[in-house]
């Protein structure tokens, strides 16, 4: 019995060191798809009838400083957009390829921003983050 505590304890220790080693990105953002059609946006799961059955799986980013992480790899290229959320002014844009795992932003940012995602012109994920 006391061999038994001690390989559990053993272990349980082990696995403690190991998740000390990973890091933690927070926060975890998710950004939902949004349509686009002609000037309006609508989400594709919303309405009566209108919406797919099966929708587009979100896409989730890590956020550490001003360093956007992106949970999916590969994924396709995107344009990213930055738009402030007061003014609705576009602050930056830039693209990213399809094998970038992060994306560094400018350290002058801060605030509150919508984040948009858009690898094509029909649709993007969209989000809120704050640096």
């Amino acid at each position: 019995m006391k061999r038994i505590i001690l390989i559990f304890t053993v272990l349980l220790c082990s696995l403690t060191a190991i998740q000390a080693q990973v890091p933690v990105l927070q926060p975890v953002i998710r950004l939902g798809l949004i349509y686009r059609v002609a000037d309006h946006y609508i989400d594709p799961t919303g309405g009566m009838g209108g919406g797919q059955r099966n929708p587009e799986a979100p896409l989730y980013i890590g956020l550490q400083g001003h360093t956007i992480y992106f949970d999916t790899m590969p994924h396709p290229a995107f344009t990213v957009t930055l738009l402030d959320i007061a003014t609705g002014e576009v602050m930056y844009e830039t693209t990213v390829g399809e094998n970038d795992a992060t994306l560094v932003l400018p350290s002058s940012f801060t605030g509150d921003y919508e984040i948009r995602l858009a690898p094509s012109d029909a649709y993007y994920y969209g989000g809120e983050i704050t640096l």
